[in-house]
């Protein structure tokens, strides 16, 4: 027979799980290699997870010091393989992002023409779904054609010919788009090579041009068609050829349902298939059996009795496991295991945990305990979950405080990383009309020229005046010392968008950019890239990640993101390069392959634990392996819904002849199969571990694994884990520090021998603060000097600068002065019209209607009420216009919300002219600013000791003066409030409302009457009145629309209410014969004294009190003050306290319910002799 027809030799190795076939694989090429060096190609063949750790273990022979020959391909890599030697070019090769977003433009254009996806074409996910979909049926080696076909099949129900149809007619576009651009499908790959083999066998008929030496396949459960496809194409060409699976038999013929070996056994029985169909070739079936002397588990009986027994369990009696062995393990010695932390440990544990942050500890302990007793070293122990994405985040953070260095086996997402939000956020902004929330996202990437406290300040300044939109393109308006500041900033910021849409510097348009084809896009990207030196920022980054200890980010990864990026715009140009569209229509294109990419993380070259997924990791040199989330429905997981065929719709197709993805049945048998697998990584020792509960507190069962175990060991205990540590079994310095037994120790020890107790705590921790610490929030003051330089300028004699409102906050609770006035904490403002807006609106409003009249030379006794309305309906039409940069015209809703404010205006302001008939008082101030830097009168200050004064700021609403001949001139303070507010005897006299006296004090400071055209002012009275009154309920429709009852409903709606000298009465309400007030809130007697409910209705002596109580409160309010007073001591009045309407409950953090109340000081006011001024 010719060396051309001689039978080439397949041979199907079969064996359980550390019966040797990877040393047997391995061994085989190690021969082939050191007796010819030189020769054909030889290839193995692993999961592209295991190319590096089959590399590495192939090398630790020490007498084979390197090769040329072999390549360790994964099937991708394969294909690139053949393709070269056969010097078949190829074209340009589509990754699975770009893909993605030709699949998402294409469901644009023939969204009319789909039947089930039409409506839905739009949301997100659904190319990359459909993607996948159109995968398995390439991996199945189904055409287009073949779907469609489908979909007019009278065996399928309409549902399912719908969605065939659709995806049919998607993936027949997504064919002729590949041909027309002259690309290649990345699911093509291994049948471009299958073609260039079979090619290279026509052209040369009698001598192959791709042979190889051998082929060696190790690692894989399954195979897809494709794949299989080619190892047939393959097997004819190398001298021989080794396929290698996990199972401990071959298959037999009856059918199988809940063997775990079922995915296992559907590939052997394919491969037996496909390779007994070629006539040259020879297929030889051998099975390991697990008494192989290169078997895994050798040395250690009990794992190897939980392997062989796996599939038929058998409880491991109390008879020697082997008698021939030296080393036999009986019950017995399964009993001796106590606990997790004792000095007798089994190869087999299993901990039941409170939670999944319990059960990382309960390991993250245990590998210490191996690594310090058991000479363990970190890179031979590994952690696998079945699902990463829910475990990732627990270990890192875990391990990281057990100081466990951990590699992570995934492929990290860069959906989110800064260049991808920069990049999406570039297209977006002149898409969207230059929205806030793009700006900002696009500047808080870190990759702008502008720095944080600049980004920080504008986006302030953004808010609070209402940039946005196409006044980001405009010169900046406003103060001058505002426009000073950010203007340059913003010229800043629009460089690189400018570079971005091709306008030059001088160019001040925000027109949209004619539509862009692929090329020009992806150049308009690269150019913004380059303007921003965004290389360079990565760099920088990737260094400053490298030399922090306690960074989590891989060396180069911020590199790797730009190079992922850079292949991807590669695939944007070669998808795109002749499509022109509009800006807004790349939008959901360029988000579907951003959504999708990944950067590759570095396995591990240094002692690290592998942490990892069971079904992705390989790792076959473990001697631990931790088995984490054995729970119900986490592992075995539950079979995932398809999102496009349902099972019923699986099973219909497969009896169809079209086998796609895998049906529910195989995922069981494969979650069983991976549970096999996962128990049988390790040499020497298996930890098994649950949680009871999830993270979020629900209960949860174990997984049937533990169960499984339970059977085959019966007398294996669950350990049920505290996380709760004694000093005694405490492994890491941290968790001394939540040990009550080591604090009460640390009692009369010195510094030093606790330092050296505790080496590695982080500098930040000192002990001190940390057993000083309770939780609670504490009550000592502060260092007066401290809050000297905290409150005031430290000059010669300090000055505290505040408000009234700012005292009253003091007397409420003194840790809030602190919060806000010491350390300057405030609400950031925003661009809306807000309660504090609409009040600024009406003060605006009622100022500019007084200094109307003042300009008319008019006052408000002058006007009659329909006047008045009349008057402010004009003022507030002008005031919507300038009050805060247009802020009333903003929004429609704006715009309705002045017409109501307008109205109500125009009612209060008729109302009071109205009473003005009867009141002595005319309006001679609004807005009265006293103090600060354009003050009408001065600031009122009050001597706290020999070196320090409280000065107060502020603005009064209105002051009203009435003449008196031959005597002072009565002065009343009006105080305008959004909602309805009233004194309080208590909260005065405990200094919570002192607002009305302060301003009452401030009026008789010495001078002022001067400013005020008066020689002396006295005070008679301050009120609260509101604008926006909530008029009564009516019993009827007719009572409600009745004239005179809606007029007295009004009058009654803006009463004032205040505190005043009751002897002024008579100028604030000349009405004959009135006991009860109108405009003013007051009842008398019949004999004419003030009812003794009416509190505020003073008589001179205690009116005066009144005032220089307020003075007294405020001198010991100030001097607490700089002698440092934060107490967190709110008071309580009746069931009120001020922590209900408090901005700063999330820094004091009291607890309500244990909280012990300030209880308030009943009012006292006495007749007072003592006539000093203020």
């Amino acid at each position: 027979m010719s060396g051309q027809n001689k039978k080439r030799s397949v041979q199907l190795l079969i064996g359980p799980a550390g019966s040797g076939k990877t040393h047997a694989c391995l061994e085989e090429i190690r021969t082939e290699l050191k007796e010819r060096p030189q020769g054909s190609p030889l290839l193995l063949l692993a999961p592209k997870q295991a190319t590096f750790q089959m590399e590495h273990a192939l090398l630790q022979d020490p007498d084979l010091h390197g090769y040329t020959r072999l390549q360790i391909l994964s099937f991708d890599r394969l294909a690139e393989f053949i393709l070269s030697e056969c010097q078949t070019s190829i074209k340009s090769i589509l990754s699975e992002e770009g893909r993605v977003m030709v699949i998402r433009s294409l469901l644009n254009q023939i969204k009319e023409r789909l039947r089930i996806f039409h409506a839905s074409t739009k949301l997100p996910g659904l190319a990359q779904e459909l993607s996948r979909v159109i995968r398995e049926f390439q991996q199945s080696r189904v055409s287009p054609q073949k779907i469609l076909d489908l979909s007019s099949s009278d065996k399928l129900p309409a549902r399912a010919r719908h969605k065939l149809h659709d995806i049919g007619i998607l993936f027949q576009e997504y064919q002729s788009w590949i041909q027309l651009k002259k690309l290649h499908d990345p699911d093509h790959l291994l049948d471009l090579a299958a073609d260039a083999l079979r090619s290279s066998r026509e052209l040369n008929t009698n001598i192959p041009v791709f042979q190889l030496g051998g082929l060696w396949m190790d690692g894989f459960a399954s195979l897809t068609p494709q794949e299989l496809n080619l190892l047939t194409l393959l097997a004819p060409l190398s001298n021989k050829t080794v396929l290698a699976f996990c199972a401990d038999s071959f298959p037999e013929d009856k059918k199988e349902i809940f063997s775990i070996w079922l995915p296992v056994h559907q590939t052997i029985r394919q491969c037996t298939h496909a390779f007994s169909s070629l006539d040259s070739i020879k297929l030889d079936r051998t099975v390991i059996k697990r008494s192989s002397k290169h078997g895994r588990f050798q040395q250690n009986h009990m794992l190897k009795w939980l392997e062989s027994k796996w599939t038929r369990p058998l409880a491991m009696d109390a008879t020697p496991f082997d008698e021939g062995s030296l080393n036999p393990t009986s019950q017995m010695e399964l009993s001796l295991s106590e606990a997790p932390d004792g000095n007798h440990t089994t190869a087999i544990e299993m901990a039941a945990c409170q939670s999944p942050e319990a059960e990382s500890i309960y390991v993250a302990r245990r590998i210490l305990r191996q690594i310090r007793e058991e000479g363990m070293r970190f890179n031979q122990t590994a952690v696998l979950v079945r699902s990463l994405p829910a475990y990732q985040e627990i270990i890192r953070h875990t391990f990281d405080r057990y100081g466990i260095p951990c590699f992570i086996d995934h492929r990290e997402s860069v959906a989110h990383h800064p260049l991808v939000e920069l990049t999406r956020c570039v297209l977006r902004l002149p898409a969207f009309g230059w929205t806030h929330d793009d700006w900002f996202t696009y500047l808080k990437t870190g990759l702008t020229d502008l720095i944080d406290a600049e980004i920080d300040d504008l986006e302030n300044a953004a808010i609070e005046r209402g940039w946005r939109g196409l006044r980001w393109w405009n010169p900046l308006e406003g103060p001058e010392d505002l426009v000073k500041r950010f203007e340059p900033i913003r010229r800043k910021l629009l460089k690189p968008i400018k570079n971005f849409l091709g306008k030059s510097d001088h160019d001040s348009g925000a027109k949209m950019p004619l539509p862009w084809n692929g090329i020009q896009l992806a150049a308009a990207f690269r150019k913004l890239w380059k303007t921003l030196n965004i290389e360079y920022r990565l760099e920088t980054w990737d260094e400053s990640a490298f030399s922090s200890p306690k960074s989590n980010i891989q060396d180069g990864f911020h590199i790797r993101v730009l190079e992922v990026l850079e292949a991807w715009l590669l695939n944007f140009e070669l998808a795109f390069a002749e499509t022109p569209l509009p800006i807004r229509e790349w939008i959901p294109i360029v988000d579907a392959g951003l959504n999708n990419l990944t950067v590759g993380v570095i396995p591990p070259a240094i002692d690290q634990v592998l942490v990892g997924a069971i079904d992705r990791s390989r790792n076959p040199d473990l001697k631990s392996t931790y088995l984490m989330g054995l729970n119900e429905s986490v592992f075995p997981a539950k079979p995932t819904a398809p999102m496009v065929f349902d099972e019923l719709e699986r099973l219909q197709l497969e009896n169809a002849g079209v086998h796609i993805g895998s049906r529910y049945r195989t995922q069981l048998a494969t979650e069983r199969f991976l549970g096999y697998i996962g128990c049988t990584r390790a040499t020497e020792h298996l930890t098994l571990s649950y949680a009871l509960n999830t993270s979020e507190g629900k209960a949860q069962a174990a997984s049937v694994f533990i169960q499984h175990v339970k059977r085959i060991f019966p007398q294996l205990k669950i350990h049920s884990f505290n996380e709760r540590i004694d000093l005694s079994t405490a492994l890491h310095a941290r968790e001394l520090l939540i040990s009550p037994e080591f604090w009460r120790w640390k009692k009369g020890q010195s510094e030093a021998v606790l330092s050296q107790i505790l080496p590695n705590m982080d500098s930040r921790i000192t002990l001190s603060s940390i057993s000083q610490h309770t939780g609670k929030p504490t009550n000592q003051p502060l260092n007066g000097v401290i809050a000297r330089h905290l409150y005031s300028e430290p000059k010669t004699s300090p000055k505290l600068y505040t408000s009234v409102s700012r005292i009253e906050a003091f007397a409420e609770c003194p840790f809030r002065f602190f919060v806000q006035s010491g350390l300057k904490t405030e609400e950031r403002m925003a661009f809306e019209l807000d309660a504090r807006r609409l009040g600024s609106f009406q003060h605006a409003a009622l100022e500019a209607f007084h200094m109307a009249l003042e300009d008319e030379g008019l006052r408000w006794h002058d006007l009659t009420p329909s006047q008045a309305r009349e008057l402010m309906e004009q003022i507030t039409s002008q005031t919507m216009k300038d009050f805060h940069e247009g802020l009333m015209e903003d929004k429609p809703v704006n715009r309705v919300t002045a017409s109501a404010l307008s109205q109500a205006l125009g009612t209060f302001v008729a109302v009071i002219v109205e009473w003005m008939s009867h009141y002595s008082f005319e309006p001679i101030g609004v807005e009265v600013a006293f103090g600060g830097k354009e003050p009408q009168i001065p600031a009122w200050e009050i001597q706290l000791s020999d070196d320090t004064k409280m000065v107060f700021n502020g603005i009064i609403d209105r002051v009203d003066l009435c003449a008196r001949e031959g005597q002072s001139s009565w002065a009343i303070v009006i105080d305008y409030k959004s909602g309805k507010k009233k004194p309080d005897e208590i909260l005065s006299w405990n200094g919570v409302q002192l607002q009305l006296p302060v301003y009452l004090n401030v009026l008789r400071q010495p001078g002022v009457g001067v400013s005020m055209e008066a020689e002396h002012i006295q005070p008679a009275g301050a009120f609260f009145t509101t604008l926006r009154a909530k008029h009564e309920g009516k019993s009827s429709r007719k009572e409600a629309l009745d004239p005179d009852t809606s007029i007295d409903s009004m009058r009654k709606a803006y009463q004032h209410v205040g505190c005043f000298d009751v002897s002024a009465l008579d100028a604030m309400d000349q009405r004959e014969g009135a006991t009860k007030g109108e405009q003013f809130q007051y009842q008398l007697n019949k004999n004419g004294a003030p009812r003794k409910t009416n509190w505020h209705v003073m008589s001179p002596a205690k009116f005066d009190h009144f005032l220089h109580r307020t003075r007294d409160l405020l001198k010991e309010f100030g001097q607490r003050i700089f002698e440092g007073d934060l107490s967190i001591t709110p008071y309580q009045q009746s069931q009120q306290t001020p922590c209900q309407k408090c901005d700063y409950a999330s820094v004091c953090r009291i607890d309500p319910w244990t909280q012990q109340w300030r209880q308030l000081e009943p009012a006292c006011y006495g007749e007072s002799n003592d006539g000093k001024e203020a």
